[in-house]
This record gives structure tokens, sequence and C-alpha cells, in this order.
């Protein structure tokens, strides 16, 4: 049975696609490789997309996952813009088909993307991974205090901020159009007594461990996600941004947490060995 065509995103197909998706969808039940090549404007990204979401979403086939890589970022938008023109032509009693747009920690984290609290594109990938491994010491087993804390004391510190009339001064972090719940300065924990000085932290961090499920319970990282992917469509790296932030959590993190359950995941070739996609392994 023809079930490709519920998908398909315009009106009617060209004969050419018809064949390129047919083919696609033969050739994968079969468990083997297709190569389409055609000239630009012929439809190319509609085909794969369009055979790919079938066998994902046919509970006889194993597929779980339509995977995009591609070196150009006008291909990658339009990924995006076909994804997004299925999800505007589906059936109505369709569920719209999730999808998530992979990118580096430099294009989402709040810090890095408004050039503040010293993160830059030169440092962002070693100050966040030090800004969480802090982060998790304080919070873990044995630590000095709980994530939901850590995200309780920086929001605290905005609200002082907003008290005094600083809101006026751009003191409230804000990135991808929405405000965050955070000063642009990192928080810090402790007291800064002779013992040890205080602390460096990132809020958004501790609020997404806050959101994880308890360890060892039988929970998915997903519960973290502060959205229903299940009905966002394409989530385009700037919505992703915007969704994360205005809920005080790390974007990034969101990103991997969701990976592992989207239908349709796009990225560069850089992320074909990424440490993402092991956790949607």
């Amino acid at each position: 049975m023809t079930t490709w065509r519920s998908i398909f995103g315009h009106a009617e197909p060209y004969e050419e696609q018809v064949d390129g998706i047919e083919t696609a969808v033969e050739t994968a039940r079969d468990g083997g490789y297709t190569v389409i090549e055609g000239a630009c404007g012929t439809g190319k990204t509609m085909i794969a997309l369009t055979a790919g979401i079938d066998l994902v979403r046919d509970p006889d086939t194993d597929y779980e996952r339509v995977f995009v890589l591609t070196s150009v970022k006008q291909q990658l938008r339009q990924f995006e813009a076909d994804l997004e023109t299925i999800n505007a032509n589906l059936p109505p009693e369709a569920d719209p088909v999730s999808g998530l747009t992979l990118v580096g920690k430099a294009d989402v984290c709040p810090y890095n993307r408004e050039g503040a609290a010293g993160i830059d594109d030169g440092n962002v990938y070693d100050r966040c991974e030090t800004l969480r491994d802090r982060t998790r010491d304080l919070t873990g087993e044995g630590g000095e205090t709980t994530a939901g804390s850590l995200a309780a004391r920086a929001r605290s510190q905005q609200i002082g901020l907003a008290d005094s009339g600083a809101r006026g001064g751009g003191r409230f972090l804000e990135t991808a159009g929405e405000p965050t719940p955070y000063p642009p300065d990192l928080p810090t924990h402790g007291d800064g007594g002779p013992v040890g000085a205080e602390t460096e932290y990132c809020p958004f961090y501790a609020r997404y461990l806050e959101d994880l499920p308890d360890e060892g319970s039988d929970g998915d990282a997903a519960e973290a996600v502060p959205y229903d992917f299940t009905e966002a469509g394409m989530v385009t790296p700037e919505d992703l941004v915007a969704r994360s932030v205005r809920h005080g959590t790390c974007p990034h993190s969101v990103m991997g947490a969701v990976l592992g359950h989207v239908e349709v995941v796009v990225g560069n070739y850089y992320h074909c060995d990424s440490d993402l996609l092991i956790r949607a392994s």
C-alpha cells in the first residue's frame, strides 16, 4: 500500500519524484542504499524526507529516525523548510513530524550568543565543560548543595536586580528574543571566605540537572525537556534556544535529551561522530 503520498508536502509530485520516493522506500525495505542525482530544484530534499519519514512511521519496519547529513548550510535550511512544509500539509488526523537541527555549543550557549560572562567563540567549549563540572561537583553525591538551590540562587540575584531598577540597564540576560531568569554575569556559590573562593557555576545547567528524573528511577532525560517535542514539529536552533532559556534550562543539554526521541535529525557532517549521536543510539 502506498502511504507516502499523505506525507509528501505538495499537492502533486512530479513523475521523477514518484520514481525517486518509491525507489528509495523499496530499496530501504530490502536493506539497500539509494543514490539519487538530480539538478537543483528537482525536489531531492522532499524526496529524501518523504521516503524516510514514511519508513520511520511504518510499524512494519525497524527504522526509527531520519538522519540528514550535509556540509552546506543552505541545504540544511532547505531540509528544515521542507519538513515545515510537510507538517503544514499533513492530514488533520496525523501527528506532526518531530524534527531537530543539531548545532554546536557555540550556537546555543546563552552566554556565548550574547557575549556575556566573558564567554566567546574562542573559549565557549572549555568554559562550558568547566562550568558543568563545577555544577555537578556542587550538586553531586557529597556536594554542598542541590541543583534546584543553585538555580534558585541565580534567580534570586535576578530578582534583586529587578528590585533595584536595574532592568532598564539591560541586566536581564536575553537571547533568541526571550528573557532568561538569570543575570548576564555567572552566579557563584560559596561565601568567599578564607577556606575557598566563591565557585562560578552555570544556572542553565543546574536547572537542567534539577529537571532530570531521580537517579535510579525509570525516568528518561527527555523529562527535562521543557516543551512537548511530540507536538512541536521542526525545532530549529533558534526555536530550541528560545524554548529552553524561557524555562531557564540549558539548550545544549535539552538538545541531547530530545535527540533520541525525534523522527528527523538534521546536522552537519561534523555531528556524524558527535557525542550527542551516541545518546541517540
